[in-house]
């Protein structure tokens, strides 16, 4: 065994780790006799490089592959914590019971400021799986965002769904996101995909509407965010549904990025992406009556009964309207004498409601809404706005029921407000 790594946080009482000479296994030892005696507490399958208490019962221990470890008891048990890293550590230290640090290969480091929990970047982990609890055995996992004002999805970070259907993905900021579990793109060209794109709800199914998906806020590391995907099944024909996605009027051109999916009653047949310019096509379906729905980020969901016969269709086209997740307009030439902020109306309300602020002279505004917790789930105006009375609209239909605030801040002013979504 090579040790390295030493800590006493008593004269009695201290805790070594190494690992191996040859394989990969790390090994913990303890002492309770000042280091006259000490006793094996447990193997793990990744070599350990360092340890630190904080006291004599909770320490954490880092190694191999960004392997972290938590005890709270005194190295009776040790649980798993999820690393940003996926680098060796070689050094773990706590300058307070929840403040530490830890270091290692290619410039790594990594801070937690609630005992164990390191980032940013955060890591996003969970199961995929099929609607029988068994775990998907390949695909991938995307955390998405959707930038209102590009009108694009951005791709924030990816993983591969591993044979057991685990998940993690490693490098993501603060934000707020939607995660999708995806075939692989080799399946999807292959015309061998087991299932189609499904979203994350929190639930126990899942959902092929953004609208319905549980956005979460990341600030920390997120485990069991679980995704339970649609399956396809009976797919194999030689038929296909094809057209293209499009902004509704009076806005014009292709939208790319958005899901088509097939469905013959609750079953699912095939799906497409659509391309550069909007273009999808649907292949490998039977003759028969379809339920067609595409659905796209940023965008109501719209959907078509569809008959292929001998001739398959080639002119499926969706025009797609725009979700006004958030507007603001000028209500009053007037200009107010102070700052202001009103109670939102209605509210209760569901999704939508008003606010308005009134500024009394060129400021930059930010107006931002909170959930129970204090955290930051949405932003409503943050840019310069000229003296005047604005109405704010707020789509609240991606989030949950319940209580929430919504704040002003000026550079001379700040108010907060509470607001009710009832769905």
């Amino acid at each position: 065994i090579d040790f390295r790594s030493i800590t006493f946080p008593s004269t009695e009482t201290g805790y070594a780790v190494g690992g191996y000479e040859y394989g990969s296994s790390g090994v913990i030892y303890k002492t309770t006799t000042g280091g006259e005696s000490w006793v094996q507490q447990g193997i793990v399958n990744k070599d350990l490089n360092s340890i630190h208490f904080w006291d004599t019962q909770t320490g954490y221990t880092v190694g191999e592959s960004g392997i972290i470890l938590k005890t709270t008891n005194g190295s009776a048990i040790w649980n798993s914590q999820v690393s940003s890293s996926n680098k060796d550590l070689n050094s773990v230290y706590f300058l307070q019971d929840n403040l530490g640090f830890t270091v290692g290969l290619s410039g790594s480091v990594q801070k937690t400021v609630n005992g164990g929990v390191f980032g940013p970047p955060f890591a996003v982990a969970g199961k995929v799986t099929f609607p029988n609890g068994q775990p998907v055995t390949k695909g991938m996992v995307k955390a998405l965002k959707y930038d209102a004002q590009s009108n694009t999805v951005i791709v924030v970070d990816t993983a591969s769904i591993q044979p057991n259907g685990d998940y993690i993905m490693r490098n993501i900021t603060i934000d707020s996101l939607d995660i999708m579990a995806y075939p692989n793109d080799e399946d999807i060209d292959a015309a061998t995909p087991q299932f189609v794109p499904t979203y994350h709800t929190g639930t126990s199914s899942g959902t092929i509407s953004w609208v319905a998906s549980k956005t979460l806020y990341v600030d920390n590391n997120l485990f069991n965010i679980d995704v339970k995907v649609f399956n396809i099944t009976g797919s194999g024909g030689n038929s296909f549904i094809s057209g293209g996605v499009y902004v509704a009027p009076p806005q014009t051109g292709g939208l790319q990025n958005a899901i088509v999916y097939a469905m013959s009653g609750n079953e699912f047949k095939g799906f497409s992406v659509s391309r550069s310019g909007g273009p999808y096509d649907i292949n490998n379906l039977t003759q028969g009556n379809f339920r067609v729905i595409c659905d796209r980020i940023g965008y109501w969901q719209s959907e078509k009964n569809v008959t292929v016969g001998s001739v398959s269709p080639d002119t499926i086209n969706f025009y797609m309207t725009g979700i006004n997740v958030i507007g603001i307009e000028p209500v009053t030439g007037i200009v107010p004498k102070t700052f202001n902020l009103s109670q939102n109306y209605p509210n209760p309300f569901n999704p939508v409601t008003n606010i308005n602020v009134d500024i009394p002279k060129n400021s930059i505004v930010k107006v931002a809404v909170y959930d129970m917790l204090g955290k930051e789930v949405d932003v409503l105006v943050d840019q310069q706005l000229t003296a005047g009375s604005y109405k704010i609209d707020w789509n609240a239909s991606r989030f949950a029921s319940g209580i929430y605030f919504y704040r002003i801040i000026t550079s001379e002013f700040t108010d907060i407000k509470k607001m009710v979504l009832v769905k």
